[in-house]
C-alpha cells in the first residue's frame, strides 16, 4: 500500500477515534486487532495494512473501507473523451441518479440507431 494511503488511513483513524471518543485499547478489544498494530496504523508506520484489518476497523467505526482509506473522494471522477469530470462532491444518491441518466441516454441513442436502420 503506498505511503500516501497509509498516511490517509492514519489521519482518518485518528479523526474517527477522536469523534467517537475511544482509545486504541478499546478498539483493540472490540476488533481483535492488536494494540501495537493499531498504534502503528494510526501513526502511519505499519508497513502493510491488510484488507481484513481495514474491514475490522471500518466496521468498528461504522464506515466503508473506502472512507477509511480515503479513496472514495479521490476516485470519484469520470474520464471520457479526454475530459476528466470531478464527481467528488456528489452524494451517493446523486451518483446513482447520474448513472441512471447515463443508462437512459445510452438506451435512447441505441433506440434511435435501431429506428434509423429500419428506414
Amino acid at each position: 500500500m503506498p505511503s500516501n494511503n497509509l498516511n490517509q488511513i492514519a489521519a482518518n483513524m485518528k479523526r474517527l477515534r477522536a469523534e467517537k471518543g475511544v482509545t486504541i485499547g478499546q478498539i483493540a478489544g472490540k476488533t481483535g486487532v492488536s494494540y501495537e498494530v493499531l498504534t502503528r496504523i494510526e501513526k502511519g508506520t505499519e508497513p502493510k495494512v491488510d484488507q481484513a484489518t481495514l474491514i475490522l476497523i471500518a466496521s468498528y467505526f461504522g464506515v466503508k473501507t473506502d472512507d477509511l482509506v480515503g479513496s472514495s473522494s479521490i476516485e470519484r471522477y469520470m474520464v471520457t473523451g479526454g475530459r476528466r469530470i470531478d464527481l467528488s462532491d456528489f452524494t451517493d444518491a446523486e451518483l446513482t441518479d447520474l448513472e441512471n441518466y447515463l443508462i437512459f441516454l445510452r438506451w435512447k441513442r441505441l433506440k434511435g440507431k435501431s429506428a434509423q436502420q429500419r428506414t
